[in-house]
């Protein structure tokens, strides 16, 4: 710990003593602990190597997605091993450390930036850049256009660093292959927009409410008007099911005969932004994050088991 909080020890010095204690016999009664030291140290030497200058979008979109995510999940990591550790006292001045640099010496700054950037653009997107708004042309499209029957997971607030660890997962297993993309989300960034972003449309707009958001004049908002707005605009016979629907469908007598019964599915899955939306809840944040994961590899897996090949999986 006191390496960990002087940055006394080399990056590689530090990986080898967790590893080596991983090896020992007592190592699971303290296994969260390293991983948030482990994950603080990560943190640290990120942070350190930053240069958060951002010339333009496009800039600014590669460089996180290469590189500047790392913090992000570093931080996530260490907060949720330093809660499933149960030694808060023991780790009070490291999560203090690194609460501290996350927001003073990347968040704000990368913040700020990014916000200037934002502010000399004329449109949103900039064009040339992927979009969240073209998601359905740009990527659902192509596999109705080639006959392939695509299932769609949309996980309510799933950022780029945590579908980078998703991507992990997937890979780990023999029976995937998966790559990430990033996109840029429509503004202003809320659910109701972000999700009818992601459905076939035309044109999107924010009532005079400042929350309800409409598709070509239709309503945007619940799983019977998104199931009426692929059904109309998809050219396909398509499904919307909530995940705890689809994960309690009977495999044999259920999930099979709807897969042969349709090209295309919609999976909503809510779970991160549900516990972060509320203010008794937010505290639980990273494990909600570790929970989305676990549920989108289920609801993967139950998509196999039904013979489905293709699966997108999108946050709004």
């Amino acid at each position: 710990r006191k390496g960990v909080l002087e940055q006394a020890l080399k990056p590689e010095d530090r990986r080898a003593i967790i590893e080596r204690r991983s090896r020992s016999t007592w190592h699971e009664d303290y296994a969260d602990m390293y991983q948030a030291l482990y994950h603080a140290g990560e943190l640290f030497e990120r942070i350190d190597a930053l240069d958060l200058q951002i010339a333009s979008v496009s800039a600014g979109l590669a460089a996180y997605t290469k590189h500047w995510w790392r913090v992000d999940y570093h931080y996530r990591k260490f907060q949720q091993h330093c809660r499933k550790s149960g030694q808060g006292g023991f780790l009070e001045e490291t999560a203090k450390r690194v609460e501290a640099r996350y927001l003073n010496d990347y968040h704000i700054h990368l913040a700020t930036r990014w916000e200037d950037v934002v502010g000399q653009q004329s449109i949103w997107p900039p064009q040339g850049l992927p979009a969240q708004r073209d998601f359905f042309r740009d990527v659902v499209k192509p596999f109705i256009d080639k006959g392939q029957k695509l299932f769609v997971i949309i996980s309510d607030a799933l950022r780029y660093e945590c579908a980078h660890e998703l991507l992990h997962r997937f890979l780990k297993e023999d029976r995937y292959q998966a790559e990430l993309e990033a996109s840029l989300a429509n503004l202003p960034t809320f659910t109701q927009m972000g999700m009818a972003a992601l459905f076939p449309h035309e044109k999107l707009e924010i009532a005079e409410d400042g929350a309800t958001v409409t598709s070509d004049s239709q309503a945007t908002a619940g799983t019977e008007a998104r199931q009426k707005l692929l059904s109309a605009r998809s050219g396909v016979k398509a499904k919307v099911l909530q995940a705890s629907e689809f994960l309690g469908l009977n495999t044999k007598t259920e999930g099979r005969p709807l897969m042969r019964e349709h090209e295309l599915f919609y999976i909503l899955h809510n779970v991160i932004d549900k516990v972060g939306d509320d203010k008794m809840t937010e505290r639980d944040l990273t494990d909600a994050c570790a929970r989305a994961l676990d549920e989108v590899m289920e609801i993967a897996k139950k998509i196999a088991n039904i013979n489905g090949t293709n699966m997108v999986i999108a946050a709004d």
